[in-house]
């Protein structure tokens, strides 16, 4: 049996409708964005900067300098940024070896009272932040689920504007 009906589109409505669709998917991408920045940084700063094997804190001015933000406002322009700004954080991250230059050697503390004295020491990669970024962004609740729960949640702001008569479809 077929179906009688008339469909009424309002394309002032739908034009409305669909200019503001890229500053709201935007806007709740941004806040997706955001929404998975914080999780994740909550994850780094619990499972790789606190007692990792090798990485003897002594004041957390490493474990503290993480940090990160979501820029832009615009689909064009969004960026996720996080990191951090300390000198010795790529060490730690891709590891390498440290020589001596303004002396012969390299003289460290090692355990309490005891010190040591090298031309070099190697250190191994250890923070591993970009293999725990990759690991997150597709983990349940990481970064892909805050961004597709934006996407969801702008299709729904585009069916409230449909529900206020500014797009009106009706079968």
């Amino acid at each position: 049996m077929a179906s009688s009906g008339k469909v009424k589109m309002n394309a002032k409505g739908m034009a409305y409708a669909f200019g503001r669709c890229p500053n709201l998917l935007a806007k709740e991408i941004k806040k997706g964005w955001v929404a998975g920045l914080n999780n994740f940084d909550s994850e780094f700063q619990s499972s790789r900067l606190r007692g990792r094997p090798g990485l003897n804190r002594i004041t957390g001015n490493l474990a503290n300098s993480f940090g990160g933000e979501v820029l832009g406002s615009r689909l064009d322009d969004l960026r996720l940024i996080y990191g951090t700004n300390v000198i010795y954080a790529p060490i730690h991250e891709f590891g390498g070896t440290i020589t001596a230059k303004r002396s012969p050697y390299l003289k460290f503390q090692w355990a309490k009272g005891k010190w040591a004295s090298k031309k070099s020491v190697t250190i191994p990669p250890r923070l591993h932040l970009l293999k725990t970024w990759q690991r997150h962004a597709v983990s349940p609740n990481g970064l892909i689920d805050h961004t597709n729960g934006g996407i969801k949640r702008a299709l729904d702001g585009l069916k409230i504007l449909s529900k206020r008569g500014m797009v009106d479809i009706s079968i």
